[in-house]
């Protein structure tokens, strides 16, 4: 096990780690799933706040989110639709935190 960690620390350093690629077809099917499960989060969120059953805050914090969801959500359809570009992995990032939030938002429904 440590000669594992150290093989593996010494490939990092060197520059050297191994490259993890996905097909576009199950980037997009993963997408899609996603973005259905932030819709349905989304939507009872949204109820949630109609019914006051959510504080101002959690409100805020959601109408906040949805122009970032928006901009991210061009970004990675305009990947989809040139696979010739190479994802940009921080923005993906940020909407998986987003949709997070907004699902631990929820959790306490």
């Amino acid at each position: 096990m440590r000669a594992l960690v150290l093989g593996l620390a010494a490939l990092l350093a060197v520059g050297c780690a191994p490259t993890v690629k996905i097909k576009y077809g199950q980037f997009a099917l993963a997408y899609a799933d996603a973005k259905a499960l932030y819709t349905i989060v989304a939507v009872r969120l949204t109820d949630a706040c109609k019914k006051t059953v959510l504080d101002a805050t959690t409100c805020a914090y959601l109408d906040a989110t949805r122009g970032s969801v928006k901009l991210i959500d061009d970004d990675v359809r305009a990947l989809l639709r040139d696979p010739t570009t190479e994802p940009d992995w921080e923005k993906i990032g940020r909407y998986a935190e987003i949709v997070l939030g907004i699902g631990l938002k929820l959790s306490g429904l």
